[in-house]
């Protein structure tokens, strides 16, 4: 009839997306931007912990060193202050250092990702995603991997 196919076309301009994808890239990068992280000076051996939107300048406060690295885990600060800290950790250490280097805040925020290491967060970032959205697209789709496979590690 004519009042079922008036129906069906008005319903062709309502739908809504599968997903919200939009809103969910804007509560990934406000919980992302408010995540507190520790940041280790290669130069001084100091541990600074900030949150991401609250940093400044990526150098560090006491040397204004540019070498800061990314400590994932807590023992790792001590580790280095009594050099007893294995080639292997350093070398993750310079990687992030450099990560931060050349990509600033954007390596910060996706080293903060849930299940995103140096390794994948250097994915990320070789990616070359252009706008934050992209960005945001690309942690997002890790930290998914990362949750779907997380029980096989």
């Amino acid at each position: 009839t004519k009042i079922g196919l008036a129906g069906y076309a008005k319903r062709n301009f309502i739908i809504a997306p599968e997903r919200a994808e939009r809103e969910i890239l804007l509560k990934l990068k406000t919980r992302l931007e408010n995540e507190r992280i520790a940041l280790v000076c290669l130069g001084c051996k100091r541990a600074h912990s900030m949150i991401i939107k609250n940093i400044a300048s990526l150098k560090c406060p006491v040397c204004s060193s540019v070498l800061v690295a990314f400590a994932e885990k807590p023992e790792i600060v001590e580790k280095l202050r009594k050099n007893k800290i294995s080639d292997k950790e350093i070398r993750r250490l310079r990687k992030s250092a450099n990560l931060i280097l050349y990509n600033g805040r954007r390596a910060l925020t996706a080293l903060a990702a849930r299940g995103v290491g140096i390794d994948t967060a250097a994915r990320i970032l070789a990616k070359g995603c252009f706008t934050e959205e992209d960005f945001l697209r690309e942690i997002l789709r890790a930290e998914i991997t990362y949750a779907r496979t997380r029980k096989f590690w």
